[in-house]
């Protein structure tokens, strides 16, 4: 009551557990910050006579640290037999085995389990379970701890009972052009591995493969996992087969793999038209251009684009032409054209070729007199003459 408040003097706490501390005076406005532990806090008050009141106590838990999350135990066919190693393909039945996990602060309160893709498996499992059907599945292992903090881990399981059919081919390694299905590194490395059979299907036996185009390699057979490796440049047309314990032979799979990483030739800048003064670099009217592409071989990635720009008297952005088309000059001025090629490779080349034109006729030289006496009543001169001839100023 009021009374009572009034004859307060001051208000005291000690903590004793985790952490210690003393009896301590705190003032109306303080917090009391506590880490993880265990805590016991006593609270005291004291009137203006001096007089100490009984304790006031409070237990405070605080875990923060999340407990240490169980595990799957999981087996081949037969809990203790051969474990299986997440994340990797069986073509067995999986049994999934839960391991609880623990915590060294508020205590371990329960571990379970439950599978995403199986209905049979929900949150909240703890009793052995097993997978048998074929597909890709995900574990998730849930400890709690008795403050109410979890953990969780994830184990992926692959099931596969399926038969085998053809093998399956991928370029592991290669560097693609934009947009283009031609390669332009140093190599393209092909992966060849076996995909799943049909069911009742007897198993794979050999894996074989040839390659036809720019190079030729009979059937041959190959591991596996085994890769193929194109070095030089061009088509190629690769299939792969299987063949069963029944002696069948599968219809084969077949990529296309075009290789060019050499450096693409330049385009052909030939002049159609123009006439050039004699002994100069000059033209003096109007001079055509012929731009054509580079000459490639046919096992080769192709042109795709030819451009052009021009730079000096005139600018014009780098614009696309046809192969066999024209640029005329027919300005005065010192053009530098620059024509690109772009192949399916990603690869470019370019020419260029200077033009200079002029069509105007020059100005007359001045003679100017710079010593003389002229006479004055007649255009004759009455002494020796000095004449100076000046070159008549050209624009540039």
């Amino acid at each position: 009551n009021e009374e009572d408040v009034d004859k307060i003097d001051k208000t005291t706490y000690k903590i004793s557990g985790s952490k210690i501390q003393g009896e301590t005076e705190i003032k109306e406005d303080d917090i009391i910050s506590l880490n993880e532990g265990t805590y016991l806090i006593s609270a005291y008050a004291y009137d203006k006579s001096g007089f100490k009141s009984l304790a006031t106590r409070k237990t405070i838990k605080i875990d923060t640290t999340k407990p240490n999350v169980g595990q799957l135990d999981m087996w081949l066919n037969k809990v203790n037999g051969e474990r299986y190693v997440q994340g990797t393909w069986t073509n067995q039945n999986v049994i999934l085995q839960l391991v609880n996990g623990s915590d060294e602060l508020s205590g371990h309160a329960k571990t379970t389990y439950s599978v995403k893709e199986n209905e049979n498996i929900p949150e909240g499992t703890i009793e052995n379970k097993v997978l048998e059907n074929n597909g890709t599945y995900t574990a998730i292992v849930k400890t709690e701890d008795i403050a109410g903090n979890s953990s969780t881990k994830e184990y992926i399981i692959k099931i596969d009972k399926s038969a085998t059919s053809n093998p399956d081919i991928k370029v592991i390694s290669g560097d693609k052009a934009q947009n283009s299905d031609w390669y332009n590194g140093d190599s393209v490395v092909l992966q060849i591995t076996n995909e799943k059979q049909i069911d009742g299907a007897s198993k794979i036996v050999k894996t074989t493969y040839k390659i036809e185009g720019i190079n030729q390699v009979e059937e041959t057979e190959i591991e596996d996992g085994g890769t193929i490796t194109i070095n030089e440049n061009g088509i190629y047309t690769i299939t792969v087969y299987n063949y069963n314990e029944a002696g069948k032979k599968s219809e084969g799979k077949t990529v296309t793999i075009k290789k060019d990483d050499t450096t693409l030739n330049t385009p052909i800048i030939d002049i159609i038209a123009g006439t050039k003064n004699e002994n100069s670099e000059w033209y003096k009217d109007n001079v055509t251009l012929l731009v054509k592409q580079a000459e490639i071989e046919s096992d080769l990635a192709p042109i795709v684009k030819m451009t052009y720009k021009i730079e000096g008297a005139l600018q014009l952005e780098e614009t696309e032409i046809e192969n066999g088309g024209s640029i005329t000059i027919n300005r005065n001025g010192i053009y530098m054209i620059t024509v690109y090629n772009y192949n399916e490779a990603g690869k470019k080349s370019e020419k260029t070729i200077t033009i200079k034109r002029d069509d105007t006729t020059p100005n007359a030289p001045g003679i100017q007199v710079i010593d003389g006496n002229q006479s004055s009543i007649s255009d004759w001169y009455i002494s020796d003459v000095t004449l100076q001839v000046k070159q008549t100023e050209v624009a540039v």
